[in-house]
Order: structure tokens, then C-alpha cells, then sequence
């Protein structure tokens, strides 16, 4: 049985973009053992990978990202030894060290700089591709198997068991329940709510002319902004829920893990934010998503997702276009965006 290990990407948001990577690393080894390492303020992320894929994953802390650091850590995490094959996903020259430490017999990575020193598989990056593309990471592996992954369309809808958000007060508790137990309980009642994303703060009035578009809507918002953010935010929340002739309905939840914040993207109607990885992160667990983006923002490109975002584009904090897998539409305000939104929903 091949022992395989991989370095993730730093950021998030090209986590998420590498799940491709995994599904056809799964394919390529069905009975592989498959380690992944990903910085310590990662992990919670690897969680959402479909549990088929039988991915096991390591945090590493990022106070010890030097090499001799990265020496102590491969040395004491003893879970993880005898590698085969060891692919770095992220592409410098301290990552592609830990294929070293690991005693990796096979080092594949892209070339970046001095990091061919660790490489064994000196892997040239494909003209135009980026970090924050899908086919970047599985470039990697179709160089290293000479295959190609082109029918590959990713979507995990697996819906498994709701997580026990508030456990019975006489079950022991495990220490572990606070990074995914909201403030308050969640009703999920017969109507289904959007699940809102924002982390701009400086596009608080759109978000507030977009609330008021909306009768009677429930909305549950992810926030884990600074206090004065979130008073920000509420402010604009009560005024929406004063204004709005059927009474729109707003939760805060400040507090999410990944089991939670599963639930809350599959029992949503749908995920509106403007945070790519949020976005590409609801089109992997199969729910539809619309990403309001900034005219100069770079904008991820992905291949191997079965959905992709609908990207609304703003100019001066005024939306300008609408963006789908099928066609583009020039619109004007948030009031067309409501519509838009409500026509792809079918609601």
C-alpha cells in the first residue's frame, strides 16, 4: 500500500480550490494511504472534504515554520512515516523541505525558485495557470501520472446526520463543543433561509439596500468580525426588519465549526457572501451561490466543480453585471439582482 503525503496551500481559499486535486489523487491510489498537512489555521476546512475519500489530516503549527522547525515537527509526528510520495501544494522552498523530513521517496512539486533543491519531480508551471485556478493543483498530479482528469466535476451532496449542536447537559462533555456551538440555538423551521457571508465592511449600504428588497425573508449571517463590525452590521439589520413591509427576520451566528456551518449551507435556499472561498466552498456541498465582487478583484476560475458561483460584479459599490456558467447580464441595481437571484432559485 502506497503512503502518500501532501503539503496544502496556505490560504483558504486555494485550499478549497485543490479539493479537485484530492478526488482524482483518490482515483489514481484507491487503496493509497493519503496524509495531509495544512497550517494550523486551516483545519477545520479539510473537514468538508467528502469522508470517502478517507483523506487524514494533520495541523502544522506556523510558529515552527523554519526548517529546523519544520525537522522537530515531521520528527514527532509519528502517525506519519515511510512516505512514498509527497506532493507540495505549496509551493515554496520550506514546504518542499518537509518532503525531506519525511524521508519521501518520491518529491513532487512545481518549480518555484529554490525549492527544485527538495524536489525529486521538478514539475514547470503550465503557461496562464494561477493559485487561485483548480486546474493549478491538478496539473501537479496529471504531469506526475501522465493522465488526464478533463471529465472530472467534483460536488459532495452527501447530507450526513445534523451534528449535536446543543448536547444533552447529562453527556459528558468532550472540551471540543465550543468551536461549533453557536450563542444561541438554531430553529430551522418550514421556511428556509439565505445564509449570508460578509466580510467587507465598507459595502454595508449595499447590503442594506439589498435586505430591503426582500418581504418576510429569513436570514441567517455568519460573522466573526470585530464587535464595532457587528454593530455595524446589526444597526443596519434592525432597519431592514423595520422597514420591510412582511418583517425580514435576521440571526447572527458568530460562533461556527465546520459541522455547523455545514448544516447551515445545506439547509439554506442558497449563499450569498462576498468571500470567494465561502462561494466555491457551497458549490462543493452542492448549494447554489452568489458572490458579490469588486471591479478590480482577481477572480478564481474553477474547472472541476460540478457548480460554480454566480459572480455579481460591483463598480464603485454599484452592481454592473451578473455572471453565470451560461450567460452574462448587465443589470443595474440591487434590485435586479434580487430578481436575478429569485429567477435562478425558481423562487
Amino acid at each position: 500500500m502506497k503512503k502518500i503525503l501532501i503539503k496544502g496551500p496556505a490560504k483558504r481559499d486555494e485550499l478549497i480550490l485543490a479539493f479537485p486535486f484530492f478526488h482524482a489523487l483518490r482515483t489514481e491510489f484507491v487503496d493509497a494511504e493519503i496524509n495531509l498537512i495544512v497550517n494550523d489555521d486551516l483545519p477545520d476546512l479539510c473537514k468538508f472534504l467528502n469522508t470517502k475519500l478517507n483523506v487524514k489530516s494533520y495541523s502544522f503549527p506556523l510558529k515552527k515554520n523554519s526548517l529546523w522547525g519544520i525537522h522537530h515537527y515531521s520528527y514527532n509526528l509519528l502517525d506519519v512515516f515511510n512516505i512514498d510520495l509527497f506532493f507540495d501544494l505549496e509551493d515554496s522552498f520550506k514546504s518542499a523541505f518537509m518532503g525531506i523530513t519525511f524521508r519521501a521517496r518520491e518529491r513532487i512539486g512545481m518549480v518555484n525558485g529554490a525549492n527544485r533543491l527538495w524536489l525529486t519531480k521538478k514539475i514547470k508551471k503550465a503557461q496562464g495557470l494561477k493559485r487561485i485556478y483548480d486546474e493549478y493543483y491538478l496539473h501537479l498530479l496529471e504531469d506526475y501520472t501522465g493522465k488526464k482528469f478533463d471529465n472530472l466535476k467534483i460536488c459532495d451532496i452527501e447530507i450526513p446526520p445534523d451534528p449535536v449542536l446543543f448536547p444533552d447537559e447529562s453527556t459528558p462533555s468532550s472540551g471540543n463543543e465550543a468551536s461549533s456551538v453557536p450563542a444561541t440555538p438554531i430553529a430551522f423551521d418550514e421556511k428556509q433561509h439565505f445564509l449570508i457571508s460578509i466580510n467587507e465592511s465598507k459595502n454595508l449600504p449595499l447590503w442594506k439596500s439589498f435586505f430591503d428588497c426582500f418581504i418576510s425573508q429569513k436570514f441567517i449571517i455568519v460573522d466573526n468580525r470585530s464587535d464595532t463590525e457587528k454593530q455595524n452590521l446589526l444597526d443596519i439589520f434592525k432597519s431592514s426588519a423595520d422597514n420591510s413591509e412582511g418583517k425580514n427576520s435576521f440571526k447572527i451566528i458568530t460562533t461556527t465549526g465546520p459541522e455547523l456551518l455545514r448544516v447551515l449551507i445545506e439547509e439554506s435556499l442558497s449563499v450569498i457572501t462576498d468571500e470567494f472561498w465561502v462561494a466555491n466552498l457551497a458549490s462543493y456541498l452542492g448549494k447554489k451561490a452568489f458572490v458579490f465582487i469588486n471591479q478590480n478583484e482577481q477572480i478564481p476560475f474553477i474547472k472541476y466543480f460540478r457548480l460554480s458561483p454566480v459572480l455579481v460584479k460591483l463598480a464603485q459599490e454599484v452592481p454592473v453585471r451578473v455572471t453565470t456558467d451560461l450567460e452574462t447580464k448587465q443589470i443595474s441595481n440591487i434590485g435586479e439582482v434580487v430578481d436575478f437571484i429569485h429567477s435562478e432559485l425558481k423562487i
